[in-house]
């Protein structure tokens, strides 16, 4: 899945350009030119006080997509921002993947949903990434994103672990899952992409640093309890180097609190 991969994003900083191969407009934080709701109604933004469905979300990161490419990446909606704040928290929403928690919807069809929602909001977070690379601000937004995404991971491995269950062992649907589910790899790459983005602390400032920590210390407890020791033991291992990098100085205490609570998540081995 692209879950895997974390959308195929990475932490370094390169300039990237719109798809007429010029950087897009440069936005300056303390100048909110973001689109208002009525703004992007226009180009036909669902309504943001609803909770929006697989068909919304592709559509809306189709809308962004052909307003960034001709406009550049200062329309795109902000964090805590008066003109597109609430749009912001409609694309950060819960409510927009509960769907795939829901077992009264046929699992088939929340399996079948699963690439688009994963295509529609890598396709979005991929245009805040390139706003954050080209320093078009829109840091706080990719670190609300990239949380966003945290946050969902689990939702669809429990889908998966779900429908394996659902389906009998001589059902083809079974070793499809088996060949191209998740599994105990695929989550750990997940993690580790996550945990990238702390070892170039020089990316990011204190205020969205540690705002990126929180969203690690809401979510890893989840993922850690689902890994294999040798996983978990390799994984505190890179939080424990990222540690030792003189620009997280400013992550304490929160950086050692994350620490922490993972290893009290990690349970003795019946031998020791």
């Amino acid at each position: 899945m692209l879950l895997a991969s974390g959308c195929g994003v990475s932490p370094s900083r390169e300039v990237a350009t719109s798809g007429s191969g010029k950087s897009p407009g440069k936005a300056d934080d303390s100048f909110d030119q973001s689109y208002t709701p009525d703004q992007f109604s226009r180009y036909g933004m669902p309504a943001y006080d609803r909770v929006w469905t697989i068909n919304d979300q592709v559509n809306v990161a189709n809308i962004l997509a052909k307003l960034t490419k001709e406009r550049g990446y200062y329309l795109l909606p902000k964090y805590k921002s008066e003109r597109s704040g609430m749009i912001f928290d409609r694309l950060m929403s819960a409510e927009n993947f509960a769907y795939f928690a829901d077992k009264n919807q046929p699992i088939e069809s929340r399996l079948k949903n699963i690439d688009r929602y994963l295509d529609a909001n890598c396709k979005i977070l991929t245009m805040y990434l390139s706003a954050y690379r080209t320093k078009d601000s829109h840091v706080m937004e990719f670190v609300e994103y990239m949380g966003s995404l945290m946050r969902f991971a689990p939702v669809i491995l429990d889908l998966l672990n779900e429908a394996g269950e659902s389906f009998s062992k001589e059902d083809s649907r079974r070793f499809h899952l088996n060949k191209t589910g998740d599994d105990a790899d695929a989550l750990k790459r997940v993690i580790e992409t996550f945990i990238s983005f702390l070892e170039e602390p020089q990316q990011f400032h204190k205020t969205e640093f540690r705002r990126y920590v929180w969203h690690l210390n809401e979510t890893m407890p989840t993922y850690f309890k689902r890994l294999p020791k040798e996983h978990r033991e390799f994984l505190m291992w890179r939080l424990e180097k990222v540690q030792r990098i003189p620009g997280t100085k400013m992550l304490q205490p929160e950086l050692d609190e994350l620490i922490a609570k993972l290893k009290t998540l990690t349970p003795k081995e019946a031998s020791e």
